[in-house]
């Protein structure tokens, strides 16, 4: 409404997601300018050449609209549950790497376990890094069992 962005003269075109991001490949391919609501993590971000609008005016919130994603449990098992209180407290994955595991399981439609597989396979620094201290339930290096079950 306010022209923010000098859109005042484009039309918005209320539609779903697959509409909006065949309407984006449809515009991209005839070399067209085009501007749809895009966010990460999803596969569009890796397929589609975008560039985010930036918000000098904060209308998206702090950060631009960023969030985080967090990891709660009753505070007894965390208490009763330390090593995966330390797993969890080390787990993280980026947008780009969280974009990448979407496109291959909603877009490409491989099987999760595949996708988790590849992922642990191609970043086994990453791995390490989330098991550092944590324990197997006999009480073994948890990162020498990933090791051994992915052959890394």
């Amino acid at each position: 409404d306010n022209d923010t962005w000098g859109l005042g003269d484009w039309q918005l075109v209320d539609t779903s997601t697959v509409g909006m991001l065949s309407a984006a490949r449809d515009a991209i391919s005839r070399e067209e300018p085009i501007v749809w609501v895009g966010w990460t993590p999803h596969w569009m971000n890796l397929e589609l050449p975008m560039r985010y609008l930036s918000d000098s005016k904060n209308l998206f919130g702090e950060g631009n609209g960023a969030s985080d994603v967090r990891t709660l449990m009753a505070s007894d098992y965390a208490e009763a549950n330390p090593n995966l209180v330390a797993f969890f407290d080390q787990f993280s994955f980026s947008a780009e790497e969280q974009s990448w595991m979407i496109k291959q399981y909603g877009q490409e439609e491989k099987p999760m376990e595949e996708v988790a597989t590849t992922w642990i396979e191609n970043h086994p620094d990453r791995v390490e890094a989330m098991m550092k201290g944590v324990t197997t339930r006999e009480g073994e290096p948890a990162w020498e069992a990933v090791q051994k079950k992915f052959s890394l």
